[in-house]
This record gives C-alpha cells, structure tokens and sequence, in this order.
C-alpha cells in the first residue's frame, strides 16, 4: 500500500492546517479501493474523500467523492460523518457515515458505511478483516430505493415508480467467507404496508405484510438454497385473478451462476392440500427450459370459483 502525504503548517506553529494523502490501493476480501485521495481540512474539521474505482464483488463504481461533514484520521483509522455523496460530480441521494481502517488489507480491523436515505430509511453495513459481510436495511421506502438505485440501475429505479411501489422494507444480510471458495449468507426480511398498481390497472396490490427468508452455502463451484415467503395481510390483483394473503411458499435448490435449478417448491394454497413444482430457469438466456407442477387435493368447490372461473372467463 502507497501513501503519499502532504501538509500545509500553521505560520509559526507546530500543527497542521491542511493534510492530503493517497493511497494507491485497499483491498480485502471482496472488495477493493483504487486511488483514495484524502483531504483533511483541520481548522474546519472536514475534508474529502475521492476513490477512483470501488470493486464490492462484482460490481465496480468509478470517480466517487465523499465531501465530509466532520473527517477524522488518526492511528491507521480514517472517519468521515455527514458526508454528502458524490459520483461523477453528480450528488447521489442520501447521507453517508464511513468508519474504516486503513490497515484492512493487511487484516487488522474492520471498515463500516451508514447510509441515511429519504424518509428516515437507513442502510447500514460492516466489513471485517476476515471478509464477513453484515448489512441492515431499516424502514426502506420504494421512492428512496428508486432515487437509490437510479444512478445505477436505472431501469429498475424506473419501474418501482412507474409501478407506483409503496410499503417500508426492514432486511438483514449476513454473508460469511470460509477456505477453498465456500461461503455461507442469509438474508431476513419483512415488507409492511406494501402496495403497487400498473398503469393499466391489470396489476396492483395494497396492505401487503409478508415475511421472507433465504440461506445459501456454497462450495466453491455452485450454491445451494433454500426460501421461505409468509404472505399475512394485504391483496393483490393479478389480472383476472383476486388473491388474497394467506398463501405460504418452501422452496429449495441450486445456482452454478448460470442456472437455477428448482429442486423442490411447495406452496400452502385455499383449496389445495399441497402444491408443488420443479423446473430449471436459464438466467443468462432469461428462459424456463423444464417445469413440473403438481396438485395435491384439489377442492373443486372451493378453487372452482376462486381461481379456475376467472381464468376461463
């Protein structure tokens, strides 16, 4: 890792007013940082910080700036508080904390973010040196998601305000590295009040309350999964079809980063005992190359009128 450091003193006095570094590279596991230059205003207590290129697994942002309320820098650990952010001199909507230690390349600490969106959303992750990943989504909104992600992903941004996506998101992410490429990572979470409609008024739902789970292990050449969706308030309308909540849905099976394999997923439906399916699905093709399903049970008097009437109207 090379620093390069620069000072202005204070005429006469043996403190700094102005200090300027940069480091050449940061890396650990799953991320790097290329070309971090910092800027310390002492007097003002602020400062700047600019990365030329952050790799956070495969995803890579250029010319990011980080312009900071309160910076401090002191023992090989670097703080930057009330930051606004910055991405090709364009400012991105949120608020940004950083607390991160310098020496992280060489495993001696941990490097945490906390980002302050609109509506009081909060995302929150921490790094450390042995490349575990913790991440919490609080109170996220569709508006503050959408004005999120539009730098980025602009399309998705799109669509969620296009579809006029409402409800607050809370979510935890917890990923683990182990030796030989195998890793472990779950994700929790629980959407309340969550709503959509279409233009078209063909698709819409309000009320929505459900609660998801996803683990993954894996070994190095593929994952192994497994899902579980609660759906406990709310409905939706799925043109020609009312649904109200209520329905449970178990699903388990694999990714070789191409293709998902669903091994098994059984989905507790009114009218049903038992519904399940298997299929695979080509991720980069975008197709469903198999898919099996199959009822258990079926009470004619009760899907008749709820689901089979609708679709043959």
């Amino acid at each position: 890792m090379l620093m390069l450091a620069a000072a202005v003193p204070v005429a006469g006095a043996a403190v700094f007013r102005v200090l300027a570094a940069r480091v050449g590279e940061i890396a650990g596991p799953g991320f790097a940082v290329h070309e971090l230059r910092v800027r310390l205003d002492a007097p003002a207590q602020g400062g700047e910080l600019d990365i030329g290129r952050l790799r956070i697994g495969a995803r890579e942002w250029r010319a990011l700036t980080l312009r900071c309320g309160r910076l401090r820098i002191d023992a090989g650990g670097l703080a930057c508080t009330a930051a606004r952010v910055e991405q090709g001199g364009r400012r991105l909507p949120f608020e940004a904390d950083l607390d991160a230690n310098l020496e992280v390349a060489l495993g001696a600490g941990p490097a945490r973010i906390a980002l302050r969106l609109a509506g009081g959303g909060r995302i929150e992750a921490g790094l450390e040196a042995d490349g575990r990943l913790r991440a919490r989504l609080h109170r996220l909104t569709p508006a503050a998601a959408a004005a999120l992600l539009e730098p980025w992903l602009g399309e998705l941004a799109a669509d969620l305000r296009a579809f006029k996506a409402t409800g607050v998101l809370d979510a935890e992410l917890d990923y683990r590295p182990a030796d030989a490429g195998a890793a472990t990572a779950s994700l929790r979470g629980r959407l309340a009040a969550g709503g959509f409609g279409s233009a078209d008024g063909l698709l819409a739902a309000e009320g929505v309350a459900a609660g998801f789970t996803l683990e993954a292990r894996s070994t190095g050449a593929a994952w192994s999964w497994s899902a579980q969706l609660d759906w406990d308030a709310g409905a939706a309308y799925l043109h020609p079809l009312l649904v109200e909540a209520g329905p449970r849905l178990r699903a388990r099976g694999s990714f070789d980063g191409r293709r998902i394999a669903l091994e098994r997923a059984e989905l507790e439906l009114d009218g049903l005992a038992a519904a399940s399916a298997r299929g695979v699905i080509d991720t980069a093709a975008g197709t469903l190359d198999a898919l099996a399903i199959e009822l258990v049970g079926a009470d004619l008097a009760r899907i008749g009128p709820r689901w089979l009437a609708p679709l043959l109207a």
